[in-house]
């Protein structure tokens, strides 16, 4: 069936005034309102048409091709946003990272995609293993230590006592729990690794040819 036109929607007032207040759908009746949006006159009497005309028949705006009700986008030209979005962060993040050979990154690790590695060889490793060509670069790896608030750890065993119940702890306590959290963390040896966006670590030139066939002269 083909959609009805949206019809403009106006609000008389006392005085006998008419004020432009929108569009609303030509089928269900719902109001695309002015107050919805910003703009010029011009600019909201376009916007709230747009909004009215989409309403019971939406359409994707890059594409044209019918969409699910209040999406601007079909999912197929949602799913290359979200990627052109992605591709140009990543440009932006390589553009502005430091570049740091293998041999001179001092990190504990280093990340391939989502995949946590502990060192370069790993990631040359697992390349030849699933037969892909490895990267050019990886990004480095900041180290997330474990460890526990004494501060949290006070609020938390306070919240079954009655009000007040902390009043005469001192800061000297607290710091004194603080202290032996940090040994005891310590000696539990968790380590957990994020990827360090400002740190591009440049992987080692792949072997050519030659140089397998120098290492290997039978």
């Amino acid at each position: 069936m083909k959609p009805k036109d949206p019809l403009e929607v106006f609000v008389r007032y006392p005085d006998g005034k008419e004020r432009f207040t929108g569009h609303a759908c030509g089928t269900c009746g719902i109001l695309s309102s002015v107050t919805s949006f910003i703009g010029t006159e011009e600019e909201l009497t376009k916007l709230t048409k747009d909004a009215a005309t989409r309403c019971c028949n939406p359409t994707c705006r890059v594409c044209g091709k019918q969409t699910e009700r209040y999406h601007k986008l079909c999912s197929e030209c949602r799913h290359k946003q979200f990627n052109e979005r992605a591709r140009l962060e990543e440009e932006q993040r390589r553009a502005k990272a430091e570049k740091v050979s293998y041999v001179d990154y001092k990190g504990g690790g280093v990340f391939l995609d989502d995949r946590f590695f502990e060192s370069v060889g790993d990631v040359l490793e697992h390349c030849e293993c699933d037969a892909v060509d490895p990267p050019q670069d990886v990004w480095g790896a900041i180290e997330i230590p474990f460890c526990l608030d004494a501060d949290h750890v006070v609020d938390n065993a306070l919240d079954d006592h009655h009000d007040g119940a902390g009043d005469d702890l001192s800061n000297a306590s607290v710091k004194e729990l603080q202290e032996l959290l940090d040994g005891w963390c310590q000696k539990q040896g968790i380590v957990s690794y994020e990827a360090d966006w400002s740190t591009l670590v440049i992987m080692p030139e792949p072997e050519s040819d030659d140089d397998e066939e120098a290492a290997d002269p039978s």
